[in-house]
């Protein structure tokens, strides 16, 4: 994740579908962002994204108190989820809510890639 490699991901790390988690993405100097698009799921092919669970809603802060929450897709599509969040130096995401995969990794929530503009 954050390397522009759909064959690499961020896998949440608890018990269960990891609902709550979150993902803190920091900047060297105050910036404005007018969105993110989120890869949600492990995209490194078909099988393998239905295999695991995917982040379905999540909210996004920035470090001034502001957030906005987004219902994400179901399927192999990117979201693009627009903030206009202005003069922050990071941003959290956290996750409310996943769609399961199915079989023995139906609880990993996996994030393939983040792309902060």
């Amino acid at each position: 994740m954050l390397d522009r490699n759909l064959n690499t991901a961020w896998c949440e790390d608890v018990e269960g579908a990891g609902i709550g988690e979150s993902i803190l993405i920091t900047f060297d100097n105050k910036v404005n962002i007018q969105g993110v698009k989120i890869y949600g799921g492990y995209w490194k092919n078909e099988s393998i994204y239905q295999k695991n669970a995917k982040p379905k809603l999540i909210s996004i802060y920035d470090d001034n108190g502001n957030a906005v929450e987004a219902q994400l897709n179901n399927e192999m599509r990117v979201d693009v989820i627009p903030l206009n969040f202005k003069n922050t130096q990071s941003i959290k995401i956290v996750v409310n809510n996943v769609t399961l995969g199915i079989g023995k990794d139906a609880e990993d929530t996996l994030i393939s890639e983040i792309v902060v503009y």
